[in-house]
């Protein structure tokens, strides 16, 4: 079955990211013959983003020895700098490296922790954020997502990226994070443009 093989920077993303994508696939395409890579022997992990640059071909190779891999998604937080350059260079380095699938590069502008952000109305009454938690503005707008979640969990709560992160995630309203982050609406489309390689959805 075509597969999507995520490649992240660690531990929390290779758990929250495979069952967000599922959701897309599913909710915004209506392609559930589609399936996403997950499970640590799975989904590619590079613990860092240094590491995703300097060993990028290494990476990739790990993505495509799953049989299925149909299609290779990149996910990394731009943290300061411009997601869009960034998703830009890396891709091109993916050409020159060449793979047998088509890759595409996603980069959450600051951190992933934005998307949990621009759907806060959801993700309310959970992991300790309050049910009067507010936010209004541009999600990729906060400099450190994590700490704003964190200010509001409580006293003695802080964000837990390897729980809070799949946990949360599993909440995100994807019209919402859709309206809320430009980043998030850079998934979505990457995601259409690796289901050109799947071709059209069977007949039912």
């Amino acid at each position: 079955m075509f597969t999507i093989v995520p490649v992240v920077e660690g531990d929390g993303d290779a758990a929250a990211l495979p069952p967000l994508l599922l959701r897309v696939l599913f909710e915004r395409f209506g392609r559930p013959d589609v399936m996403v890579a997950q499970g640590k022997s799975q989904v590619v992990t590079t613990n860092g983003r240094s590491n995703l640059e300097t060993r990028l071909d290494l990476y990739l190779e790990y993505a495509q020895r799953n049989p299925d891999c149909g299609a290779i998604l990149i996910l990394l937080d731009a943290d300061d700098d411009c997601p869009v350059t960034l998703a830009q260079h890396l891709w091109q380095r993916c050409q020159e490296i060449g793979t047998r699938c088509p890759v595409q590069v996603v980069c959450a502008h600051r951190e992933y922790e934005s998307w949990i952000l621009a759907s806060l109305e959801t993700i309310r009454d959970r992991a300790g954020i309050p049910d009067n938690a507010s936010f209004a503005g541009d999600a990729d707008a906060v400099p450190n997502p994590k700490q704003w979640l964190t200010d509001r969990m409580g006293l003695g709560r802080a964000y837990k990226e390897t729980t809070d992160q799949p946990s949360l995630s599993s909440r995100i309203d994807l019209e919402l994070a859709q309206t809320n982050s430009r980043s998030f609406r850079r998934l979505c489309h990457a995601v259409e443009q690796l289901l050109e390689a799947a071709g059209p959805a069977p007949d039912c």
